[in-house]
């Protein structure tokens, strides 16, 4: 004869995983979880008062690979049951020494449970296999007192479903803050940012910072940090770190990195792409955060650079004339301007151009300055003459500007390219 199956069900409810750098191979586990029971027959008209379970569980993927065990040692909850349903539904609320850890020493396996888990934008079916450890108080109707009574080493093979973290991808990054820079970190800036989980059932506290890679037209241009990374249930919010700083032996991160700054501070929304993430000291998250691959708008500056130009009457030998820049900043830190290469535009036609480096033209945060007079050269062609004359004249002269720059912030330079349109210019006498 056969045994019946004494568990006829589990169901995990919301599960928080909490993770530790002391011991990252062993997260413990804060849930609430219904065991049901197939009261056996023997105990047929009692009823029973549950009063302590335990449980020793391997957990296998839909491929059947096992890849964590969920040890409980010490469920103290109530529940009742009795002959009249014949099963007993058990509520369990584990106690945070309760632990999900590696089984069979395949670290390799336990990670790619949190990947998929992270990954999964709708329920993923999980089989667990194991046994269970029951403890009740009987009572048998119309008859005086009580005995205890153990049901130890109960096996279970059940299925039960988590709801993934969508792989993160319910994501969005506000306008970042630029926060300055230096020469070993690049620019700095912090990135508010939400990420939104669709999962009611995962919680993961990763006690880590979750770093990944920021990726523009091929090219790594830097990092995102999120620090302490926790995803619970709906948004959540976080205020990220991140820091423009390519590897300059790398063209594609150096090109990158000079589009990237030309559209942002140019106006226009950029994509980057997040990836390859890390935890910095949690080893067990690695595979989870390296699987994670974002697409997220950068919302740019929307504010332009230059306020004005001005220049003066050029010699008739050299043909130089001398200009000047009344710049905004519109970030959040100061910035000098080192280095400017620029086409001044009338017409239509390159009028004059200013190719030099810059010494003293320092942006304060959020503050105009005026730029040292600088060296420009006018080109000898019909439009410069119409560009004197209508000056002469007092006519209003609005020109166009392309410029290659270098700037810097906090002794980290970098080059990026500008073009402003419908700038007020007037001639200096």
């Amino acid at each position: 004869m056969t045994s019946p199956d004494l568990i006829s069900g589990i169901s995990v409810g919301p599960l928080q995983v909490i993770f530790d750098s002391s011991d990252p191979w062993n997260p413990k586990v804060n849930s609430s979880t219904t065991v049901k029971l197939s009261i056996p027959e023997a105990f047929a008209g009692l009823d029973l008062n549950f009063f302590g379970a335990g449980t020793n569980l391997v957990i296998y993927t839909p491929d059947g690979t096992p890849s964590a065990a969920l040890t409980v040692s010490d469920y103290s909850t109530a529940a009742s049951g009795s002959s009249s349903t014949s099963q007993v539904v058990l509520p369990l609320t584990t106690a945070h020494d309760d632990h999900l850890s590696v089984t069979g020493g395949d670290q390799t396996a336990f990670g790619n449970f949190f990947a998929a888990a992270t990954l999964a934008s709708g329920d993923i079916t999980l089989t667990m296999k194991g046994y269970a450890d029951t403890e009740a108080t009987a009572t048998e109707t119309g008859v005086a007192g009580s005995i205890d009574v153990c049901l130890k080493y109960v096996p279970m093979s059940v299925t039960t479903t988590l709801t993934g973290l969508g792989g993160l991808t319910n994501s969005t990054i506000e306008k970042p803050v630029v926060l300055g820079g230096n020469n070993e970190t690049g620019i700095a800036l912090s990135i508010p940012l939400t990420i939104t989980s669709p999962s009611d059932n995962v919680l993961l506290v990763a006690n880590t910072d979750a770093i990944f890679d920021m990726v523009y037209e091929d090219g790594t241009v830097g990092t995102i940090t999120v620090p302490d990374l926790v995803i619970n249930p709906g948004a959540n919010t976080f205020t990220a770190k991140g820091f423009i700083h390519p590897d300059t032996s790398n063209s594609a991160a150096v090109a990158g990195t000079r589009a990237l700054l030309s559209a942002f501070t140019g106006g226009d929304t950029v994509q980057v792409t997040v990836k390859n993430g890390r935890a910095s000291n949690m080893p067990s998250l690695n595979t989870a955060f390296g699987s994670v691959v974002l697409s997220q708008d950068l919302p740019p500056n929307k504010e332009s650079l230059i306020i004005s130009t001005n220049f003066t009457v050029p010699s008739l030998v050299t043909l130089e004339s001398k200009a000047g820049i009344l710049a905004y900043n519109p970030f959040e830190a100061s910035v000098d301007i080192v280095h400017i290469k620029s086409s001044l535009i009338y017409n239509n036609q390159v009028v004059g151009t200013i190719d030099q480096d810059v010494s003293g033209f320092t942006l304060p945060a959020g503050s105009q300055a005026y730029s040292p007079w600088l060296d420009l050269v006018i080109d000898l062609d019909l439009a410069a003459v119409e560009l004197m004359l209508d000056a002469l004249a007092g006519k209003t002269i609005i020109v166009d500007t392309s410029s290659a720059l270098t700037i810097d912030f906090g002794g980290y330079s970098t080059p990026i390219d500008y073009v402003q349109n419908n700038v007020t210019s007037a001639l200096v006498l």
